[in-house]
């Protein structure tokens, strides 16, 4: 069954490639390598592949705003050879996982920068946007943003690729995630899928942002029942 979400019915999405949730004892690597992984090129805005129509792209971009078209090419790029510099949204941070008992452990996740507030947008999920036939079936960063559209962070994306799931992460436990996928319509009238704070939440600083992938992605790997899911009734009830 093909590994994509639909957020705006369930919340839940396939994004940064965590390992199964086994509690690993190995310290970290002696290097980790850069923060931004080296494979993955960076998008300050969505890239089309090629398989989408003009009208299915104006129907998420509107006119007379540009279409970017993706390039093959730029998989396995440098970040800053995509769209420029790497503008991280400065309400967020990237960092490597150090606690052995976090089920992404050594692997990235993103945290708040600053103190968030309930129901704060925090920034939006970027990638290449795919026909609902043409997606990866292997990529864990998919994302549905409409009945035609989807977009992967797989190979290319921003910062939103990092989100973890919040199960099994210690801090979390009994608390549901802190975070949620919203779609929406920006100020350019653009379609966009974005994270907000949920609603009587507040994120500290220095604090995970975690998000809710859906037992739908954990089903499909087969790894539901390591994953707490005694924790359900926190889940899903964003606001």
């Amino acid at each position: 069954m093909p590994k994509k979400s639909n957020a705006k019915n369930d919340k839940k999405v396939a994004k940064v490639a965590t390992p199964a949730p086994t509690r690993s004892l190995r310290p970290p690597p002696p290097n980790r390598g850069p923060v931004w992984p080296e494979n993955v090129a960076y998008l300050a805005e969505y890239e089309f592949d090629a398989s989408v129509p003009m009208d299915q792209r104006r129907a998420l971009v509107p006119a007379p705003l540009p279409i970017r078209e993706h390039q093959r090419s730029r998989h396995g790029t440098r970040p800053a050879t995509a769209q420029g510099k790497m503008p991280v949204s400065p309400l967020v941070t990237i960092r490597f996982i150090d606690d052995p008992n976090h089920p992404a452990y050594p692997y990235r996740g993103l945290f708040a920068a600053k103190k968030l507030t309930s129901g704060q947008h925090i920034v939006n999920y970027i990638g290449i946007v795919y026909s609902n036939q043409q997606f990866s079936s292997t990529s864990d960063y998919v994302l549905t943003l409409n009945s035609n559209v989807c977009v992967d962070a797989e190979f290319a994306g921003n910062e939103a690729r990092f989100f973890n799931d919040y199960r099994g992460i210690p801090e979390r436990q009994g608390l549901g995630p802190n975070a949620e996928f919203r779609d929406f319509v920006d100020e350019k009238g653009v379609q966009r899928m974005g994270v907000f704070v949920r609603k009587n939440h507040t994120i500290p600083k220095g604090a995970e942002i975690t998000v809710s992938y859906g037992k739908g992605f954990w089903k499909e790997r087969g790894l539901l029942s390591d994953m707490a899911v005694g924790e359900e009734g926190a889940e899903e009830g964003g606001g």
